[in-house]
């Protein structure tokens, strides 16, 4: 099951509350449990409530979560020699996690890249966007790019920003917007590993 991106644990290396859980249940079990843990709730948990300190795109909505494509392509396994493996086979995710380095992107095709305006339009807009499904766009020109308009109830619409190019030097091209890291959600995925397994004890000897 190849990952592009992937977190392991070796469960001797964990904290405390693991080598407890270690010394009452199996090792594959307990790596299960908060396996289904992190990829079910703990993981998403980080995309709903916009990381630590995601910064907001310039074109508005959730950071890594409008689709959630990625939130929900998380996946788990154990291996021998208590392992717990947890990543994405998400072409994007080392990067989105890790951030990208000064980047320039110029257009393939013309002299434009097209970038949604995203304060003046739905969520479904941005995420579908293309400038020929709007008509009667025009253009007015602000230092060295385009802003695209529509008339909209008699008023101009801001609808898109048209660039050379985006990024360069002093301008990190992708944020770093981390999402897979033990540090993040490590102590509750236990804690909760934990009351799941004491739970079902408790069930068994009722």
């Amino acid at each position: 099951m190849p990952r592009a991106f992937d977190m392991v644990f070796e469960a001797g290396d964990m904290v405390a509350r693991l080598k407890l859980l270690q010394e009452r249940w199996k090792t594959e079990k307990v790596l299960n449990v908060i396996g289904r843990r992190l990829v079910r709730t703990e993981i998403p948990l980080v995309f709903s409530r916009r990381g630590p300190g995601w910064a907001i795109p310039n074109r508005g909505g959730q950071p890594l979560a409008d689709r959630g494509i990625l939130k929900n392509s998380f996946l788990y396994r154990v291996e021998g020699g208590g392992r717990l493996v947890v990543g994405t086979a998400h072409p994007g995710a080392n990067t989105l996690n890790l951030g990208a380095p000064p980047v320039m992107i110029r257009p393939k095709n013309g002299k434009w890249l097209t970038i949604p305006f995203g304060p003046n339009l739905s969520t479904t807009e941005r995420q579908t966007f293309k400038l020929t499904r709007y008509k009667g766009v025009f253009f007015r020109p602000r230092g060295d790019r385009l802003l695209a308009f529509v008339n909209e109830g008699g008023a101009p619409k801001l609808i898109a920003v048209l660039v050379k190019g985006i990024g360069g030097p002093g301008e990190p091209q992708i944020k770093k917007r981390e999402f897979l890291s033990w540090r993040l959600y490590g102590g509750s995925a236990l804690n909760a590993a934990m009351r799941y397994l004491e739970r079902g004890d408790a069930a068994v000897a009722a």
